[in-house]
């Protein structure tokens, strides 16, 4: 036997081996641990949610059709998933309050009031006189007015022949009486003989001040400005949605004589309120919300009308207050109307954001009466990425679709497992070995068969 011979193939074939051990070879795992699907079974309405683009964060306002069918006043039985079930970041985004009390006449200070005899070396006091009023705005921001409220107290009407001036300041912190005077017309006004308290509702160009002067003549010296209201030309930057209340039957011992309850129809944010007692009726309101803790708490007051002055309809029937998701609302009116009023609250949409790179296809889940969403902190994502691009930057826009029953998991996609990739390192040195432990078999049986030496 040739021992070189053999000790050569040895070595070659131990060498072979050593390196394969030597080699690590890294082979994708096929089979790995799935993620976590979002608990879905219990949803009964879902809406899409497309994403176009390739941002990360996106955000929409969530849809009319959903509040009512919500569990939870603080919406944590929203859910947003993927096609494949599993739950994408989402959040309530807060934003600035709003102001509704522009859109309403707001109440200004009166400062200064003062009557004075029409002209010089006419009697004082007398039926023809002038009465000079100073009114500022109680806003911090200087907002535009469109239009003036003067409700005074006297035993009678105003005269017929009675005009009214403004003289306005020029800018925004010089003083009333800077500026020329401007005659304003009267486009309506009411006279309550009962109370001795009449109104006049005056229309100007919008301007920015924060002061004016007002004079009234000829009036009767008698005459006194209690209040001047303020019209804003102001319209918030997101439109708000007015739904319509429903009625429902009282418990003893209510009974709906002077007490009507309502259904909001959900934990919408509202803010305001719209009462409509009919035509030609006035009623003290006192308005109430039952809180999540189930106690009624009162919102405000309003003296609600609507009564016809000459060719136009002269009415009062909103009120604005902080937000609030009351599902309930309680009215008392005094006297009792003879039919029930009709009931609108307004709300501003929620402003929903999320983390999902697009583009991509998702579901908006509600209607889960057992389900909470996880916490995610997209709100903190949000407010630090603004903190660097700026107050007015803000996440793209997602479009949601029409609301529609949710079939559960039946509609999620199957996971799609990604396929290995081939590594040709650990066939190329098995291939070396075998064509190696070949080769040595043939060299041990040619030196078995040769002749000794």
């Amino acid at each position: 036997m040739n021992k070189p011979l053999m000790a050569s193939a040895a070595f070659v074939l131990l060498g072979l081996q050593s390196l394969a051990g030597a080699v690590e070879v890294n082979v994708p795992a096929t089979d790995t641990a799935p993620r976590e699907r979002a608990d879905a079974s219990s949803y009964r309405y879902a809406w899409p949610v497309t994403v176009t683009g390739t941002d990360s964060l996106h955000q929409f306002r969530l849809p009319a059709d959903l509040y009512p069918v919500l569990q939870r006043d603080d919406l944590r039985d929203l859910e947003l998933i993927d096609e494949q079930g599993y739950s994408v970041p989402l959040a309530i985004l807060p934003e600035a309050p709003l102001r509704p009390w522009l859109q309403l006449p707001a109440p200004m200070l009166v400062v200064h009031q003062s009557a004075q005899a029409l002209a010089e070396g006419e009697p004082y006091p007398s039926e023809r006189t002038r009465i000079r009023v100073v009114a500022q705005t109680r806003q911090t921001d200087v907002l535009p007015i469109r239009a003036l409220r003067i409700i005074y107290e006297h035993s009678r009407e105003l005269p017929a022949d009675a005009s009214f001036r403004i003289r306005q300041a020029e800018g925004v912190e010089s003083q009333a009486d800077e500026g020329p005077w401007v005659h304003l017309k009267e486009v309506a006004s009411r006279f309550d003989s009962a109370s001795s308290s009449g109104e006049v509702r005056l229309v100007l160009e919008p301007v920015r001040t924060r002061e004016f002067e007002l004079m009234l003549s000829p009036v009767p010296a008698s005459v006194t400005v209690r209040q001047v209201l303020a019209e804003y030309d102001w319209e918030e930057p997101v439109p708000v949605r007015w739904e319509s209340a429903r009625l429902l039957p009282l418990k003893p011992p209510h009974n709906q004589h002077d007490h009507f309850e309502f259904d909001s129809g959900g934990p919408a944010p509202w803010h305001q309120l719209r009462i409509k007692l009919g035509k030609d009726v006035v009623g003290k309101v006192q308005m109430m919300a039952l809180t999540p803790e189930g106690y009624w708490r009162g919102i405000g007051t309003l003296t609600a009308y609507d009564i016809a002055l000459d060719d136009a309809r002269f009415a009062r029937d909103q009120i604005a207050f902080d937000e609030q998701r009351a599902r309930r609302f309680r009215i008392q009116i005094e006297p009792p109307p003879q039919h029930p009023p009709e009931l609108n609250l307004a709300y501003r949409p929620d402003l929903t954001v999320f983390s999902q790179r697009g583009p991509a296809r998702l579901t908006l889940l509600a209607g889960s009466d057992t389900h909470l969403r996880a916490l995610y902190p997209v709100r903190d994502m949000v407010e630090d990425v603004r903190n660097q691009l700026g107050a007015d930057w803000h996440p793209a826009d997602a479009t949601v679709g029409a609301r529609g029953e949710w079939t559960g998991t039946l509609a999620f996609k199957p996971v799609e497992k990604p396929l290995p990739k081939e590594d040709y390192k650990p066939w190329l040195l098995w291939s070396l070995l075998m064509i190696a432990a070949v080769l040595v078999g043939w060299m041990a049986l040619k030196m078995t068969r040769e002749p000794p030496a």
